[in-house]
């Protein structure tokens, strides 16, 4: 079956409730999360490499059938799991073996590679097992994954608005602190629209300082209908602050819907400080204050210390998937059909073509933001998918050109120092930028110069330390 609702409503939770429901029950479950935040849990192959290793530690044998499969990868060069259809076919034999499993994939909606994912799922609903397999899904309500979910006669459960309403009403109860607001709980839940987003929000408006009813309703009055004007309403309030302050707080949201994997506070700040242009804006301080970043980005980004030994150095993500999309939405279709920069032979021509490209993304942001209904001063936080990878692309490079890296037989004893936070993500990532995004003449003459330099050499090397695995890329 599959849980659809949108976005805000729960289904993480949800899904993580009937996971500790069976497992509490002693059935065997298991359970993966597609997730915007973390870019190892947002892909096909990742999904069907932990459910088959959850399933080898059920049984703790390997059947014949997957033996072979191994035999026939290692035969072609490859060493580790990384083919879907090879992955696919392990998870088929696997299945198999089972008397009864029960297999929870929430947030089918936040996969990278949906076109890839649907019919993967279908072929594993299809197939034959001995034993009882129960599927559970999560997602938004699309049409595409609701088509899927026909074609494959899986039972939908559309959560209605009415009944999500009921359980905010005792999730607030039980976690309002105000003996004297419980009584307008009631007035809050409607004006939620059944979103447990916003739930959690306005609970820390219940929860303040301040217990005076006429506040309160007066925060309850004007806190936005929907999920775009709140993050309007965060731009809005940044686009009231000093333009030092809003350039940073635009780099941090431009770097974080860019990055790769998840950056800890340390690569944040470091990242910011990189010069890349002469334009670049210098900030009074060399590092940001900590505390200045989280309360620029207190609603749109989580600094997340939830992990052990992340209390000093918090990991940055979004708040939730819409706040990452609303930042880039209506503007990835626009992209997506320019393709890559065309690389003109005639200087003249190159220039250009780039500028008229840039102008254009200009005038898609200004339009959308107009649509939006966003003042004038908030379009700057907008941006798009290649002109963030550019970005961060180029403060990779520029930190990596650092004259204290440009030293034949750099060091390495300093990867792991808070100092150099950020040289290990720039070391393996710039090039990955910049293939995502639309490089300019200039990038290429950049990009050019780095490679002879030193610096190339010392990336390598840090390359071959940190991410061995990019050298061992099987193409057959």
């Amino acid at each position: 079956m599959i849980l659809s609702a949108a976005h805000g409503a729960g289904k993480t939770v949800s899904a993580s409730t009937v996971a500790r429901h069976l497992q509490d029950r002693s059935l065997r479950t298991s359970v993966f999360c597609f997730s915007f935040n973390d870019p190892s849990r947002r892909t096909v192959i990742e999904a069907l490499r932990a459910f088959a290793m959850e399933l080898f530690k059920f049984y703790g044998s390997v059947a014949g059938a997957v033996q072979q499969l191994y035999k026939s990868d290692i035969e072609n060069g490859s060493t580790q799991l990384v083919d879907v259809n090879t992955a696919t076919n392990v998870l088929k034999e696997l299945l198999k073996q089972t008397s009864r499993v029960h297999i929870i994939l929430d947030g089918l909606d936040e996969c990278r590679h949906r076109s890839m994912l649907l019919p993967t799922m279908g072929a594993l609903l299809q197939t034959p097992t001995y034993g009882i397999v129960k599927w559970f899904f999560t997602s938004r309500t699309e049409n595409e994954i609701r088509a899927w979910a026909l074609q494959h006669n899986v039972a939908e459960i559309e959560v209605s608005v009415d009944f999500i309403k009921a359980d905010i009403k005792r999730f607030l109860h039980d976690k309002c602190t105000s003996v004297e607001l419980q009584h307008i709980i009631g007035d809050v839940v409607d004006k939620l629209e059944g979103k447990f987003l916003w739930a959690t929000i306005m609970l820390r408006v219940l929860n303040s300082s301040s217990t005076d009813e006429k506040k309160v309703r007066k925060s309850l009055k004007e806190f936005p209908r929907d999920l775009n004007s709140l993050y309007l309403r965060v731009l809005h309030r940044l686009s009231r602050r000093k333009t030092w302050k809003q350039e940073l707080a635009r780099k941090i949201l431009t770097f974080l819907v860019a990055s790769v994997q998840p950056l800890r506070l340390s690569e944040m700040s470091q990242a910011l400080t990189v010069v890349t242009s002469p334009t670049s804006y210098q900030w009074p301080q060399k590092l940001p204050e900590s505390s200045l970043l989280e309360d620029l980005c207190s609603g749109l980004i989580v600094f997340d210390r939830s992990f052990p030994g992340y209390s000093e150095d918090p990991m940055l993500r979004f708040t939730h998937k819409s706040a990452h999309d609303f930042l880039l939405q209506s503007l990835e279709s626009y992209e997506s059909g320019h393709g890559e920069l065309c690389i003109h032979t005639n200087v003249a021509t190159r220039t250009l073509h780039e500028t008229h490209l840039a102008m254009e993304r200009r005038a898609r942001i200004a339009s959308f933001g107009k649509e939006m209904g966003a003042p004038p001063a908030v379009v700057r936080f907008f941006t798009t998918w290649r002109g963030a990878n550019r970005e961060l692309a180029l403060a990779c490079l520029h930190y990596l050109s650092n004259p204290q890296y440009n030293k034949p037989g750099f060091g390495m004893g300093c990867l792991d120092s808070k100092d150099h936070a950020f040289l290990k993500y720039a070391a393996v990532f710039w090039h990955a930028h910049f293939s995502l995004s639309a490089p300019t003449s200039q990038d290429y003459i950049q990009v050019e110069a780095f490679m002879k330099s030193s610096a190339f050499w010392n990336c390598v090397a840090i390359q071959a330390a940190v991410a061995p695995h990019q050298y061992a890329v099987h193409h057959g």
